[in-house]
């Protein structure tokens, strides 16, 4: 009999970071060095990064839109791998990932077990097929944000 899968998104648990200068990220598995920008927490961004369907939406709804329709995402694209189910590998994830100014997600990093790393492609793949965003505005400027989406990989 197959296992139930069970998949645990923890939108609640996102983890903000403080403003900074990043000098590395990685897109697409190449590193580009020093983005010279500021970066601002998604948590705190006036104007969060608009998925298609929340394009117009008024920007006290922003924050909610983009979580709502990015676990909407998560439940369309989520696939556990076969390989994983058979050999019983499980593991919570986080991906770390920008929105740049023109809407395009580059992923910093994906942190978990090492032990798992199907799994961690599972993630990048997910996190790679989110659409171009309408960039998020903060002050009235279009700035790149950062957010942390976590992933929890467990067989029942």
């Amino acid at each position: 009999m197959r296992k139930l899968i069970q998949v645990v998104f923890l939108v609640f648990s996102i983890i903000s970071f403080s403003q900074e200068k990043e000098k590395t990220v990685v897109v697409n598995d190449v590193q580009i060095i020093d983005l010279n920008s500021e970066i601002i927490p998604l948590t705190i961004v006036e104007q969060a990064p608009a998925f298609p369907n929340c394009k117009g939406i008024a920007i006290e709804k922003s924050q909610e839109c983009f979580q709502t329709e990015l676990m909407n995402h998560l439940k369309n694209n989520f696939r556990y791998p076969e390989l994983a189910m058979e050999e019983n590998i499980q593991g919570r994830f986080i991906a770390k990932f920008i929105i740049d100014e023109n809407g395009t997600v580059i992923i910093q990093e994906i942190v978990g077990p090492n032990e798992a790393e199907i799994l961690r492609e599972e993630v990048k793949r997910i996190v790679l097929k989110l659409p171009k965003f309408e960039p998020a505005k903060h002050k009235g400027n279009i700035v790149k944000v950062k957010h942390s989406l976590p992933l929890t990989f467990k067989l029942q």
